[in-house]
């Protein structure tokens, strides 16, 4: 029976030595600030369309930063957890406008955030 192998995770164990200047966080970088910046002005215009176009945002650059760290070979710890606590931020405040609009689903949205913010965060940072 052949035993198969597999490479080493690329992601550094050794926090204290990244360097936190790739182009993966440069993205996560912005797009939290855009996606703060969006989700803001949906919250005082108590508008949807500008709560979707921070979701936009949000979901687009969350695939190009992690694909720019894969593909650049630029995963790092800290990156990982940048980005994790860069969504969890970003989806509370898209859920917390929403509910807003949609206060019948008060529930459904707190019964999700309490998993998403709580749980999933707990196994998302298990690496």
């Amino acid at each position: 029976m052949a035993v198969r192998t597999y490479d080493q995770p690329t992601v550094s164990s050794n926090l204290a030595g990244e360097d936190l200047r790739t182009w993966a966080n440069a993205v996560t970088l912005i797009r939290t600030v855009v996606g703060l910046v969006l989700f803001s002005i949906a919250a005082i215009e108590q508008s949807l369309i500008w709560n979707l176009a921070g979701l936009a945002v949000y979901w687009s650059l969350d695939v190009l930063d992690g694909r720019l760290a894969r593909s650049l070979h630029q995963e790092t710890r800290f990156g990982a957890q940048f980005d994790i606590l860069s969504d969890r931020f970003l989806v509370a405040f898209f859920y917390l406008n929403y509910q807003v609009l949609h206060p019948e689903l008060t529930i459904a949205i707190a019964a999700f955030l309490l998993e998403f913010m709580i749980l999933d965060h707990y196994l998302s940072i298990q690496f």
